[in-house]
């Protein structure tokens, strides 16, 4: 096809228009292709957890964040730069990683290029950083130093078309708390038989980080105890003991009552050093006065040690990272995999432990020992086949339950059992 220039004045108008709109065309050919190829970016959940980060002697690679990429349902897209800024105390993050791409942190930004990855159109692809960290201590940054980065800036290229676009995102990632060494914290169970006395009712292991030594200044003691026992609540009454059967030398505020629970915290006299890469266990025995079976079920008595549901009352010190004022509230955010044990459910029983006859040998009235607050339906049967209900469901605010039976006379045999709701 060809166009005479020669022509009238309105030839030279209509190729024009023609240009006009072929270039119009063109333009929302282009901005089709941005949109379809565009890229969103939001961060995944298995990126590493606020927690405190061990760095004496730097720590490389020592958290991961993954971001997750999506493009539109057309077109490929690369990426080939992304920036990220890093916020928190000044020089804690030396450098960050993509694939085989590292590069250092200058003036707080790591601008990563040449990266190469490609999103597909309509998918999404999955992305793991790596930050680093310097180290903490003497010629390093402080113990207890804060840090994060923020993926602020993305360039792509999009294969179709080879047009180039930018992103700012702007996504922020879990913030970490550097420290030379770090503990890592656990509880056992004894198992052991409940009587009056010093009884041993759990274990508590701290393990330091293979980075450097830690110090245990103060352990939190919540021990769950079954309706027939109860404690000693004296001050200075619990005794913690190295794995050899020696006392370690404690002070405590004393075992608080509550309903199915006593609490207390106990100091480490002077702080307990645990070296680096090891373990401690410290038993606890906590002075029984009385312990005795269930009245309802007769079950054993139990005791359940745990440490409570506030970390910031586990007590320790940065030694490797030359802490000198111990860590206590900054547990709740940074103590990863703390150990909270809920209180346990007690065992959920009943038993029929009497019952009432009238003169004429009808049934008129069983006691019961029930677990309070529960629903309770008494059922009867006269073969162990069919169960009728006789009453319930009730919830049973104490332990005894008097059930008055209907219906005047009973059969020569009749079941009766008690069902949970």
């Amino acid at each position: 096809m060809s166009l005479d220039l020669t022509e009238s004045y309105s030839g030279k108008t209509q190729m024009k228009t023609l240009k006009n709109i072929f270039a119009i065309i063109g333009m929302m050919a282009l901005a089709l292709n941005l949109n379809a190829a565009q890229i969103t970016a939001s961060l995944a959940s298995w990126t590493t957890a606020p927690q405190f980060v061990p760095a004496a002697g730097g720590a490389p690679n020592a958290t991961k964040v993954v971001f997750l990429f999506r493009a539109a349902v057309e077109g490929v897209a690369t990426i080939t730069e992304e920036k990220f800024t890093v916020t928190g105390t000044e020089g804690a993050v030396t450098s960050v990683k993509v694939g085989g791409v590292v590069t250092p942190v200058v003036n707080g930004v790591a601008w990563l290029t040449g990266l190469g990855i490609v999103v597909p159109g309509g998918g999404s692809v999955v992305q793991d950083v790596f930050v680093s960290y310097a180290s903490v201590g003497v010629g390093g940054v402080r113990s207890g130093s804060t840090t994060g980065i923020t993926l602020t800036y993305i360039k792509y290229v999009l294969v179709e078309t080879a047009e180039v676009a930018t992103l700012t995102p702007n996504i922020s990632t879990p913030t970490m708390m550097l420290v030379g060494s770090r503990p890592t914290v656990s509880v056992s169970q004894s198992g052991a038989t409940l009587m009056p006395g010093l009884v041993h009712v759990g274990n508590v292991i701290v393990t330091a980080d293979p980075k450097g030594n830690i110090t245990v200044n103060q352990i939190p003691v919540n021990v769950f105890l079954s309706h027939d026992v109860t404690v000693k609540s004296e001050p200075n009454s619990i005794v913690v003991k190295n794995p050899n059967g020696n006392p370690v030398t404690t002070t405590d505020m004393g075992l608080s009552i509550y309903p199915d629970e006593v609490k207390s915290r106990v100091t480490l006299t002077g702080g307990y050093q645990i070296v680096a890469g090891t373990s401690q266990t410290f038993g606890i025995f906590v002075p029984i006065t009385s312990a005795k079976f269930s009245s309802v079920d007769g079950s054993a008595p139990y005791a359940v040690l745990g440490l409570g549901n506030s970390p910031d009352l586990f007590n320790w010190t940065d030694t490797a990272g030359g802490g000198t004022t111990p860590i206590t509230t900054e547990n709740r955010t940074y103590l990863y995999g703390y150990p909270v044990v809920i209180s346990p459910t007690p065992a959920i029983s009943a038993r029929i432990i009497s019952i009432r006859k009238d003169e004429d040998e009808n049934l008129t009235e069983i006691l019961a020992k029930v677990t309070p607050g529960v629903a309770w339906t008494l059922e009867s049967s006269v073969d162990f086949l069919k169960w009728d209900q006789e009453d319930g469901p009730m919830v049973v605010p104490g332990e005894t339950w008097f059930i008055s039976i209907q219906g005047g006379k009973n059969p020569p045999q009749r079941f009766f059992r008690l069902v949970s709701k």
